[in-house]
């Protein structure tokens, strides 16, 4: 094996621990991984210039192209295509494989100009093969665990007193959470759900009415999802693409209506269960022991989700865990960011 190969993990030739990794090394405010150099005819790296870590000052363009080489061998994943999940009968979204990109890397490193530069590993992402047959469609439970990050699924239609406490903890946190508006509530309280678009956070629908899903009829589903969307899309500005009913109560009929109108019904995998309030400490503990890749954690605005909030986002980001929006969860992209 390579001297090199101990920069980088074992587990790199399976997917999901590849990905984790490229979260944790690459994507900017967890940590990435540092390169660099400068270019020319005969190429030779400046002085205190490193790439993926390693120092490389002095190095010349063939020595760096046999690095890169060696570390392609094994930093490598292959595509997985969006699937059922075989416990929980919901979508598990698809994610793109990722390879090093040789000559991108080079093009990088002969960019620049000076020493005591760093740039990045530059990568090409493989989508899954086209099969010819239409993506699975069903609730989503959670995103693909090739990726080492989670999203907060933040269920508003009450608690305004706590909102103003839990968008300062996002903020100071630089964290952006997906708010699911409920459309009654957005209608009465339109400057509270602007200010939570104004703060960068990403705006679903969360039906318009505390209904019982299970008991309604066509019309009245089709009253719930399109009534949200104007009330919540007149409040924020924004026009939601992800829906989650009201107890997350579904039906075959609820399923195929969202689908027909291009919404992904969005579940959770961890609940906070912040509502019953189980208690600060409880709560904390229990989503830092639950929380795994591509976890949707579900809450509300609550006087102890306020309290939690902080502990949790510092516990989870002590885990490795990236904390973005739903959007960027589930986007195909190993590598996305909010």
């Amino acid at each position: 094996m390579s001297r090199y190969a101990k920069l980088l993990p074992t587990t790199m030739l399976l997917s999901a621990a590849l990905v984790s990794w490229l979260y944790l090394k690459l994507v900017p405010d967890v940590g990435y991984i540092p390169a660099s150099a400068q270019g020319g005819q005969i190429y030779v790296a400046p002085a205190d210039t490193s790439l993926a870590g390693h120092d490389i000052s002095g190095w010349r363009d063939s020595q760096i192209r046999g690095l890169l080489k060696e570390w392609a061998k094994e930093v490598q994943s292959d595509p997985m295509p969006t699937r059922i999940d075989p416990v929980t009968k919901g979508v598990i979204p698809g994610i793109n494989g990722l390879e090093i990109d040789i000559e991108g890397s080079m093009a990088r490193l002969h960019s620049i100009n000076s020493p005591g530069q760093h740039v990045d590993l530059a990568f090409k992402e493989i989508p899954p093969p086209d099969t010819g047959q239409q993506e699975p469609y069903g609730p989503i439970y959670q995103g693909n665990p090739g990726k080492h990050a989670v999203t907060f699924v933040i269920n508003v239609a009450w608690g305004n007193e706590f909102l103003p406490r839990m968008l300062e903890t996002l903020k100071n946190n630089g964290v952006k959470a997906t708010f699911f508006l409920m459309g009654d509530w957005a209608e009465k309280n339109a400057d509270a759900a602007a200010k939570i678009a104004s703060e960068g956070h990403e705006i679903a629908s969360h039906g318009y009415s505390a209904a019982e899903f299970r008991q309604l009829g066509t019309a009245e589903l089709i009253r719930q999802i399109d009534k949200s969307t104007e009330a919540i899309t007149s409040a924020t500005g924004q026009k939601p693409k992800f829906f989650s009913p009201h107890k997350g109560e579904i039906t075959p009929q609820l399923v195929e209506l969202l689908r027909q109108k291009n919404y992904q019904l969005v579940l959770w995998s961890v609940d906070t269960v912040d509502w019953a309030r189980p208690g600060v400490d409880a709560m904390v503990n229990k989503i830092l022991a639950k929380s795994h890749n591509g976890a949707l954690i579900l809450m509300h605005p609550t006087d102890q989700t306020v309290q939690a909030l902080e502990p949790m986002i510092l516990g989870l980001r002590s885990k490795g865990f990236r904390i973005v929006t739903l959007g960027t969860l589930l986007n195909p992209s190993p590598l996305a960011k909010d």
